[in-house]
């Protein structure tokens, strides 16, 4: 459907419904808006297409009731679909893919129900203006810009990328699954509340507060500071130190309780022993030395050490033996299912 002035669906159909394996498209001019506020289908595999080429108007999505399959996609190609009730939340949050192309826009204006399940593309995604909005993002790769004054949440075990400059100004909350950044959150102002989940990638964000979870960069991920009470720190550790796992810092604070060791797990990939690896580079912090200690076992060690004369200091770790083979294969077999969730952060 091509719209060439401001049109409602309210007097059209009783339904607008997608058919299975089909793709509805609604155009619009530019300027003008078309409202979609009647029932609404969409069957298995049904596809919504928002806008075609030259014509960059809005589509208001208000359905009055809103039956969708969980194998629906929603693509917006051109042009601006915004939400006009909760429908147009409660439509990504079951489908299996929601596309923004660059230079499209999805706006929830404060609306954002559950969330989307899957977000891939480079447009615009809009939170809204309240502070208190929070928009839940499950998984997808996305290299565009979330953007709003709300904050973003990441539930459930899949894989959410974020790979571009994101103006969000709201915080983020990862709970369960893996955030990759190789972008950065609030143009790396932006915190990241951990309680569960891998957070991983070779961005920036702001401050992270790890109360539970891992943090595993894929490179050198950048924030401006790491608050640690509990949760794990993952590497991977190479030939050299540049050819490893990083975390840049200003300021490195442990929050854990007297006595709290705070831990690193190391993974080999070509590891060398007597190589001082720098895990963290930080301006300061208040844990010593003492206090860091590594979870592999079967024959690993290594001791911990901060380079002073380093500018700025650096928490290195030297690995003084290895397993024997057969001890690797046991450890490795052992491991192989965490490995599997963890290592994900470098295939973005």
């Amino acid at each position: 459907m091509r719209a060439i002035a401001n049109l409602s669906l309210s007097g059209g159909p009783a339904t607008l419904a997608v058919g299975a394996d089909q793709t509805g498209t609604l155009s619009v001019t530019t300027g003008n808006t078309l409202t979609v506020d009647n029932a609404v289908t969409f069957n298995d595999n049904a596809t919504l297409t928002i806008g075609s080429t030259g014509n960059t108007g809005t589509v208001v999505f208000a359905p009055t009731s809103l039956t969708a399959s969980d194998t629906a996609q929603v693509s917006v190609q051109v042009g601006t679909l915004v939400a006009g009730n909760g429908g147009l939340a409660e439509l990504t949050a079951v489908a299996s893919a929601t596309t923004i192309a660059s230079g499209a826009t999805l706006d929830f204006q404060d609306q954002t129900g559950d969330g989307i399940n899957a977000l891939f593309g480079a447009g615009t995604v809009n939170i809204g203006t309240s502070a208190s909005t929070t928009l839940t993002v499950n998984s997808g790769n996305f290299s565009g810009n979330i953007a709003g004054d709300g904050g973003l949440v990441k539930e459930t075990e899949g894989t959410l990328v974020l790979s571009g400059q994101n103006a969000f100004i709201g915080g983020t909350t990862l709970n369960a699954g893996t955030l990759i950044v190789d972008g950065s959150l609030s143009f790396g102002q932006g915190n990241v509340d951990m309680y569960g989940g891998t957070l991983g990638g070779s961005g920036h964000v702001g401050s992270i507060m790890l109360n539970a979870g891992t943090v595993a960069p894929g490179g050198t991920l950048t924030a401006q500071a790491l608050y640690w009470t509990s949760g794990t720190l993952l590497f991977d550790l190479g030939p050299t130190s540049p050819e490893s796992d990083q975390l840049a810092l200003d300021i490195l604070t442990g929050y854990g309780a007297p006595g709290t060791f705070y831990e690193f797990t190391f993974a080999d990939e070509g590891w060398v022993v007597g190589t001082p690896y720098t895990l963290i580079l930080f301006e300061g912090t208040n844990i010593d030395i003492a206090s860091f200690r590594y979870t592999n076992k079967g024959g690993f060690a290594g001791t911990f050490s901060f380079n002073n004369n380093a500018n700025p200091t650096a928490l290195q770790f030297t690995i003084t033996a290895v397993p024997e083979p057969h001890e690797c294969a046991i450890a490795v077999t052992a491991l192989l299912g965490a490995a599997i969730l963890l290592r994900r952060r470098k295939a973005a």
